[in-house]
């Protein structure tokens, strides 16, 4: 295991591949911290549709947690990440029983260029 950054910690192993090729697999977790880009919410209805300002009733900054496994095979690379907010991200703008929670599931695939 090492450290690659603050409160990341990731697993890096090597294994022979089929000829010389490498294989390595990765595992990461560590905090994640946003910042809100924007806000909109649309609703339509039987009666039609209306916009709706909701930016007040999102807060601006949010932190979690990201959990990440990765492959890579000579020049190519797959990863696959999960978010899991940890913070309420709605505010008392609009009354709200249950707790509101950011999510994510994230999917890189691409070639390195060496």
């Amino acid at each position: 295991m090492d450290d690659t950054g603050p409160g990341v910690v990731s697993f890096t192993g090597q294994r022979s591949g089929y000829g010389n090729v490498v294989e390595i697999d990765h595992v990461l977790v560590g905090p994640t911290f946003a910042v809100k880009a924007g806000t909109s919410a649309h609703l339509d209805g039987p009666g039609g549709t209306a916009d709706f300002n909701i930016d007040p009733a999102i807060r601006t900054f949010d932190a979690g947690l990201a959990f990440a496994g990765g492959l890579e095979y000579r020049r190519y690379f797959f990863e696959l990440r999960y978010t899991l907010g940890l913070t309420d991200v709605a505010t008392d703008t609009y009354p709200h029983t249950d707790s509101v929670k950011n999510r994510s599931i994230a999917i890189a695939a691409g070639i390195r260029f060496k």
